[in-house]
Order: structure tokens, then C-alpha cells, then sequence
């Protein structure tokens, strides 16, 4: 098999995608977008092929409920014309002269078949993420309680777990793994990419799952007991995008840190919606599903491995 030219890097918001670009792109033989002037140096702004960004489907912990942002290798978008368009414009912001080009935004988690439509040599790296975690870090931005972000989650992932049978290449990268050891991590993407070994230059907070879960176990688990009815029965998708928000009568305020650096740099305050059975029935109705991708809801400790084809 020949060296993969194109890498794509996808995974639900808040799965460790930019960092593990940013990682990634310190390689002398890739070239990652930077500095492009774009939110997060992210493809998607980069090109007027296909709608920019989740908020074209709902928003973040929303966008995979619509079929619509499920891009595969039978969308009308892929003429001739727009696959040439697409190249261009992104050929404008890599380094050409480098053996291996990198491009990540979160939706490529729904639009990895279409990709590999338009850039047949491509490799796909998935960051997956516990679901705890994106669920309780996203909602700031969704609006939508506990139980239908995990359920966002599982709709998601259970949709690429049904596209990677169409990928030639690819790799699942769980955060937790690469979090706390990364240096066999970046020797096996190395090596599937063939690339010669490398150093790199980061710092990792080890311990941001752990605050989610402490959240979890502290405003969760804690409100109610499996005797109670499952009241979220039948009730499984987020919202219209353009309901209103729930009154604050309804929410609470949390204490959250969110790292040492970067963007979401100390702590903030997170508005997380009224957690009355939602961890009881997120256990009852999705724990199952979400054991077949390695987590556990019960036991927060679970998770998978690096996985590469």
C-alpha cells in the first residue's frame, strides 16, 4: 500500500481533534493548515463546496439527529467541478511540497465517505472521547440535556462505526489513550502514515476527563435511584435548533476547569440542565450501546484502544 497523501481528522466536538492536529502538523514531512485566519485553522472555512460548519444541521450536540449532515460517496455535491474546486481551494493553504497534508474539522466524523470520494489516497484519524465528557462539555453549547447529548454521541458514532466500512484507511484514536501515553500513539500514526520518527512539542492536562466525571458522579448520579420511572422514554432527539433555550429555573451553575492553555484556558462557569433522571436513564437506555465502543457509563475507568486499518 502506498503512502497515504491526504489526512483527515475528525471526532464530536470537544474529542481532542485540535490538539491532536496541532500535534500532528509539528512534523517536518506535514503540512497542516495554520495560521489560515479561520476558526481552529479548520477546513471547513476554507471552501464553498459543502454547507461550513454543524450549525448548517442544529449545532453542536445536535447536527448528527439530521440525515442531512451524513455526507457519503452518493451526495450530489460530488461533480466533477466541485471536486476540482475543493482541491484548489484547499491545495491553496497546504505546503505542497510536503509528503503528507492535514485537514481537520470535527463534522469529518459524518463525512468521511465523501472525502475519500473527492481524495482517494486519504487516511481518516477519528478522535473519540468518552461520552461523559463531550456530552457535559458541550452543552454549554447545545442547550440539550445529559441524556440527549450521550444519545448525540452514540447516533454519531454508530454512523461512523457503519462508514468505516467503506474507508480504505483509517484510525480510531481514543483521547483517554492518547492523553496518557502519547508517545506510542504518534510512533503508530508514524508508521501508517510512513513517516520517519519525529519530536514534538506539547503539554497535556491529564485530568480534564476526571473533572467531567466528578461533575457526573457529583450532580448526577446522585439525584435519583433506578426505582423511578424512565421519564425520557421515547424522547431521544435534541430539539428544533431554533427553540428557545430553557429558562434558568431550569439550570444551575457549575465550576468547571478547563486546562492549563489554550482556548478554553482556566476555569469557567458551565449551565447544565436539571439533572433528575437524566443519568439513570441515559444508564438504562444507551449503557449497552455505549459498552460496544469501549465506555461504560457505570465504570468510568473503561476504554478502547487504538484501532487502525
Amino acid at each position: 500500500m502506498t503512502r497515504p497523501r491526504h489526512v483527515f481528522i475528525g471526532g464530536l466536538m470537544r474529542s481532542g481533534t485540535t490538539l491532536f492536529a496541532r500535534v500532528l502538523g509539528q512534523h517536518p514531512d506535514v503540512s497542516a493548515f495554520s495560521n489560515t485566519g479561520v476558526i481552529q485553522d479548520e477546513g471547513q472555512f476554507l471552501q464553498s463546496v459543502f454547507p461550513v460548519s454543524s450549525h448548517a444541521y442544529g449545532g453542536p450536540g445536535r447536527f448528527a439527529f439530521d440525515a442531512a449532515a451524513h455526507f457519503t460517496e452518493a451526495s450530489p455535491l460530488l461533480t466533477k467541478d466541485n471536486k476540482a474546486t475543493l482541491k484548489r481551494e484547499w491545495n491553496e493553504h497546504w505546503d505542497l511540497d510536503k509528503a503528507v497534508l492535514v485537514e481537520k474539522t470535527p463534522m469529518n466524523i459524518l463525512k468521511s465517505r465523501f472525502l475519500n470520494e473527492v481524495f482517494p489516497d486519504s487516511h481518516f484519524i477519528f478522535l473519540i472521547r468518552h461520552p461523559i465528557a463531550v456530552s457535559i462539555a458541550t452543552q454549554k453549547w447545545s442547550g440539550t440535556s445529559i441524556y440527549a447529548l450521550i444519545n448525540h454521541w452514540l447516533v454519531a458514532h454508530e454512523t461512523l462505526r457503519d462508514d468505516l466500512k467503506f474507508l480504505p484507511r483509517f484510525t480510531i484514536l481514543p483521547y483517554e489513550i492518547f492523553m496518557a501515553d502519547p508517545e506510542p500513539v504518534l510512533r503508530t500514526i508514524e508508521s501508517v502514515l510512513g513517516l520517519r520518527k519525529s519530536a514534538y512539542k506539547f503539554r497535556l492536562d491529564k485530568h480534564l476527563n476526571e473533572n467531567y466525571f466528578n461533575i457526573w458522579n457529583k450532580h448526577f448520579r446522585t439525584k435519583t435511584g433506578r426505582n423511578n420511572p424512565i421519564v425520557n422514554q421515547g424522547r431521544v432527539t435534541a430539539p428544533p435548533a431554533d427553540r428557545p433555550l430553557p429558562s434558568k429555573g431550569m439550570h444551575y451553575l457549575v465550576r468547571v476547569p478547563q486546562g492549563s492553555g489554550g482556548l478554553f484556558a482556566g476555569p469557567s462557569e458551565m449551565l447544565l440542565t436539571n439533572p433528575t433522571f437524566e443519568a439513570e436513564d441515559a444508564i438504562a437506555q444507551f449503557g449497552g450501546r455505549v459498552r460496544n465502543f469501549g465506555y461504560s457509563l457505570d465504570d468510568l475507568a473503561l476504554r478502547p484502544q487504538v484501532k487502525t486499518k
